[in-house]
């Protein structure tokens, strides 16, 4: 009975492809979280477009690198792998890149201040923490102790 010999895989090679998948699912349903932005600096619809054709090339590199991988054309290690490795690296830091410059942060602080007024919150580190008082203070504790043995004297 004569024997297969299939290529070495690596874990990237099954993940991305995987990956590229749902990027494409997303590409073409756009029905997914990735899309979703409440504060876009553009329009939603221009957003969503974007973000789709973006998604569908980052999508189509990991499908084509992790395929070439499986089928043994491209083994893991060499120039190829690791030039279509880059490739798709760089896409989803694109993808990432341009979702982080098209929100609008300046709105999307405003709205998370209204809601915390609403809800009763007080906003900003120092009065809307949420860490007990004396969480990092160990000087507290020393003075409380030395105190303690002075009244024992």
């Amino acid at each position: 009975m004569p024997q297969i010999d299939w290529p070495e895989l690596d874990l990237f090679s099954l993940v991305m492809p995987a990956a590229g998948v749902y990027l494409l699912w997303v590409a073409a349903f756009g029905k997914a979280k990735l899309l979703q932005n409440a504060y876009p600096k553009c329009s939603p619809k221009k957003y969503r477009f974007w973000m789709r054709i973006l998604s569908a090339v980052s999508g189509v590199l990991l499908i084509v690198k992790g395929a070439l991988e499986i089928f043994g054309v491209a083994e893991p290690g060499t120039f190829l792998s690791g030039f279509l490795w880059v490739l798709g690296l760089i896409s989803l830091l694109g993808l990432m890149a341009f979702s982080v410059v098209m929100t609008d942060r300046q709105k999307a602080r405003e709205a998370a201040e209204e809601e915390a007024r609403a809800s009763g919150r007080a906003t900003g580190r120092q009065n809307g923490s949420r860490m007990p008082e004396g969480a990092f203070s160990f000087g507290d504790e020393d003075a409380s102790a030395e105190d303690e043995e002075t009244k024992k004297e």
